[in-house]
């Protein structure tokens, strides 16, 4: 990932696995379910029908981006790791860790245990309906 080291990322990461918990994870694998990938959840994109206007400028955001995708960059922000990113940073870069933490959960199954700490979701109780 550009703009930020392999240790880093990794670290990140797999603070941002312990954070989301397994109803997390849930929620942005049900995004990836429906949309097809996260990018095409926050930004409304089709990229089948416009492979060349696959830049975030060009389309309104969803309510994705604003509720849960804040409350990620948010929880990125608390860490030293992040402390030199500015806004494009947080914007452009949180989806390619979501996309790695949700990769590697599924290499590696995320209990429920993990999410009882992780009560802050609020969306959590939404995606079991």
């Amino acid at each position: 990932m550009e703009g930020i080291t392999d240790k880093e990322a990794d670290i990140i990461i797999t603070r941002l696995i312990d954070w989301l918990g397994y109803d997390g994870i849930a929620f942005f694998t049900m995004c990836i379910d429906e949309y097809g990938a996260i990018e095409k959840a926050v930004w409304n994109i089709d990229i089948s029908t416009d492979k060349s206007r696959f830049a975030r400028r060009d389309y309104i955001p969803h309510a994705v981006h604003f509720n849960e995708g804040m409350q990620v960059r948010n929880f990125l922000r608390r860490h030293i790791e992040t402390k030199h990113w500015d806004a494009h940073d947080f914007d452009n870069r949180y989806i390619p860790l979501l996309n790695e933490a949700i990769r590697r959960c599924n290499q590696k199954e995320v209990t429920n245990e993990q999410s009882k700490s992780n009560k802050h979701w609020r969306w959590a109780k939404r995606s079991k309906k």
